[in-house]
């Protein structure tokens, strides 16, 4: 399955998990003991594209009518963190874990997705705590190894209306990816997040498409094993 096929399944499940009642996991504080923690990490792959990394036309009216204008500082929410190959059909390859954040409790979800992929980009010596930055590769579905991105009013089956992050921070505090016994915990902040079309020539940002920020999220999250992607 390729990138785009994973990113299109990270949110399936969303709409229920809304409807749940789990109880959000104590942050455990406190930065991990990689050395990347204390700098600011850029993939360094395959550039993209200029209007991928240009900063956010301020003056450019939002009529976004899907996404809240800004979700401020949602603290602690419920999720879940799924780990699973990138390929089903080489189940002891590279890995991707996949967190999944609902930000409200609508019948049709805003739902936040954060992936990470293992042995690409900022990853690519295996998953360890550090602080991410948003920007350039960070910022394109097709380029990142570190994703994140909302998907608006999710629909289970429907096509995703997906709002990518361009500019804040993913700090990873701890990430354990063994299943059942292992957990991730972190937070995302200040994040600029906007709409952008995706098919198979890539991404492009959507003209006059919404736009929303969001302050600060932490999660704590036990990791599970993901189910087997249908192909």
């Amino acid at each position: 399955m390729d990138k785009l096929g994973i990113s299109l399944s990270a949110v399936f499940f969303a709409s229920t998990l809304a409807a749940s009642t789990l109880v959000a996991g104590t942050l455990v504080s406190g930065c991990g003991d990689d050395k990347n923690t204390t700098s600011d990490i850029v993939d360094s792959g395959i550039p993209v594209a200029i209007d991928a990394m240009a900063p956010e036309p301020d003056a450019e009216p939002n009529y976004c009518t899907l996404l809240e204008s800004s979700y401020g500082d949602l603290g602690a929410l419920p999720g879940t963190a799924e780990v699973g190959p990138q390929d089903s059909d080489t189940p002891l390859g590279p890995r991707l874990i996949k967190l999944r954040i609902p930000l409200n409790q609508d019948t049709n979800p805003d739902v936040l997705v954060i992936e990470l992929w293992e042995n690409d980009g900022v990853f690519l010596d295996g998953y360890s705590a550090k602080t991410i930055v948003l920007i350039a590769n960070q910022a394109d579905l097709f380029e990142c190894s570190a994703c994140v991105f909302i998907a608006a009013d999710f629909v289970v089956g429907q096509s995703t209306n997906f709002n990518m992050t361009y500019s804040g921070q993913l700090i990873i505090d701890a990430i354990d990816p063994a299943p059942d016994t292992g957990r991730i915990q972190g937070s995302l902040t200040n994040l600029k997040l906007r709409a952008v079309t995706i098919d198979s020539s890539g991404q492009e940002v959507t003209a006059m498409g919404c736009k929303t920020t969001l302050e600060s999220i932490t999660f704590d999250y036990p990791m599970t094993l993901a189910p087997v992607a249908n192909e």
